[in-house]
């Protein structure tokens, strides 16, 4: 059957589902076929489900049954590995990238053993974010500065600068 409510290869599917985040990105650049992902991660939660909520010393039980969808021990840390992956990565906010790298991290979660399966490694995912990162920042700091693309732009302000400093000097 499909994988638990709340278990790290529900994530999984979710971020897989949502096919415009940083996550889907860094899995394409990783040749990732998604349908296959999927296929994976159904596979691996239909032969070794995760455990149920996470409850055992953390809350009293009740409170956990009271809290359908609550997330597993498994996605509990995998989150936790997100938030730390994003602090490491010097970012102010978690998004699936993080959660991605989250997920890479509980490499005995269902999460973690399908996306093992396609060979996908918490540093090539790094690697990838970081390239992507960087490529927005270039962007965004290109898109900032004025643009004057043409040589005449370009030989006019030279031209002043000359005629400035002539003058300056004289």
């Amino acid at each position: 059957g499909p994988p638990k409510r709340g278990g790290t290869g529900q994530v999984v599917l979710g971020r897989v589902a949502d096919g415009q985040s940083r996550a889907v990105t860094i899995l394409q650049a990783l040749d990732v076929d998604l349908d296959e992902l999927r296929a994976t991660v159904e596979r691996v939660s239909a032969g070794r489900p995760e455990t149920g909520p996470a409850s055992a010393g953390s809350q009293p039980a009740a409170a956990s049954a009271s809290l359908p969808g609550s997330l597993t021990m498994s996605a509990r840390n995998a989150l936790a590995d997100a938030i730390e992956a994003s602090i490491g990565l010097g970012h102010n906010y978690v998004g699936s990238e993080h959660l991605l790298l989250g997920l890479l991290a509980e490499p005995s979660s269902v999460a973690g053993s399908a996306l093992g399966e396609h060979q996908v490694r918490v540093a090539d995912a790094r690697r990838v974010l970081r390239a992507a990162v960087a490529g927005y920042s270039h962007g965004r700091q290109a898109s900032i500065l004025p643009r004057e693309d043409s040589h005449e732009a370009l030989s006019r302000r030279l031209d002043a600068i000359e005629r400035r400093l002539a003058a300056m000097s004289a």
